[in-house]
């Protein structure tokens, strides 16, 4: 299962498919504090004065040294394009007017993860203890609807049997239940019994490179590649040749055959992968979780 750094390689590497352009890149010789405004890097020759992004930050280089491979930031240089200014480790790649920031990048994950739900959702459990003078007990204030409601029965078989009568109320009073979620139960069950409750909530975005996008999100394994493409999509449209400059005479001149409007054809068929795959990821979780017949009071 992919993190969410991994995630941002495989989306700009779909991106860079598209297209024929290879920005310059070097990298850092030494390390960088979160302010500082001179950078050493392997080869300042490939760059000029402009924005060149650093791991995920975007910086503002206002001069360059080519005998001592440094570049001067502006003194407002750091953390420009709503990126933020971070330390940087020797060797990190120094990457000039990058085509897609990877900062963007990773705002496109969480947006394509925020706008699956509710076609697909995050899946959380809770247990507690049955007791025979209670019948509504706190849920989690994550909750948004109900999956299963089952609970353990006597014995060794240590099955777990579905409640058949629950209901869940999601405007709960507050002062008795403090996430203003609760779940009333009304089948008959063994005093001190567990009940396992399974429930559907929106998902958590991905914010550390090292972040699992299963264990965080709370998605299913099998939609990762839906987040792939909806990334993608979101991204693919800047591509249009009127909307980039010219980076060598050969990018230049693939630019004049690329037709205006590719970018755009390119986001159309991207987006009707991604439409077919979250189809297919729904349509496999709701068989995952069926809808459970049970009587509300």
């Amino acid at each position: 299962m992919s993190t969410f750094g991994q995630l941002a390689d495989r989306v700009e590497s779909v991106l860079h498919g598209y297209t024929e352009n290879t920005e310059p890149s070097t990298w850092l010789t030494t390390s960088a504090t979160s302010t500082t405004t001179t950078l050493t890097v392997y080869d300042a020759s490939v760059v000029g004065r402009g924005y060149v992004q650093i791991d995920d930050e975007i910086v503002f280089v206002n001069a360059t040294d080519n005998v001592a491979n440094t570049l001067t930031l502006a003194p407002w240089g750091r953390a420009q394009r709503g990126t933020t200014a971070a330390a940087h480790s020797a060797n990190a790649k120094v990457t000039v007017s990058p085509l897609f920031p990877r900062q963007e990048i990773k705002n496109a994950i969480n947006n394509t993860i925020d706008s699956m739900y509710p076609n697909v959702f995050a899946v959380g459990s809770t247990d507690f203890a049955y007791i025979a003078s209670q019948y509504s007990y706190s849920l989690p204030s994550a909750v948004q609807n109900i999956l299963s409601v089952t609970y353990s029965i006597v014995g060794p078989s240590k099955e777990w049997f579905p409640a058949r009568g629950w209901q869940l109320d999601r405007t709960a009073d507050t002062d008795a239940f403090s996430s203003g979620k609760s779940l009333s139960i009304y089948s008959e069950i063994t005093p001190g019994q567990t009940i396992h409750v399974a429930y559907s909530k929106r998902p958590t975005l991905l914010v550390n490179d090292s972040d699992n996008y299963e264990t965080v999100s709370g998605f299913p394994s099998y939609s990762e590649d839906v987040v792939i493409y909806g990334a993608a999509f979101r991204m693919i449209s800047f591509l249009d040749p009127s909307r980039l400059g010219p980076q060598s005479a050969a990018a230049d001149m693939l630019d004049g055959v690329r037709p205006n409007g590719s970018g755009q054809n390119a986001a159309r068929f991207l987006y009707n992968i991604y439409q077919q795959r979250l189809n297919e990821v729904a349509n496999n979780q709701r068989r995952q979780h069926p809808i459970r017949s049970h009587y509300q009071r």
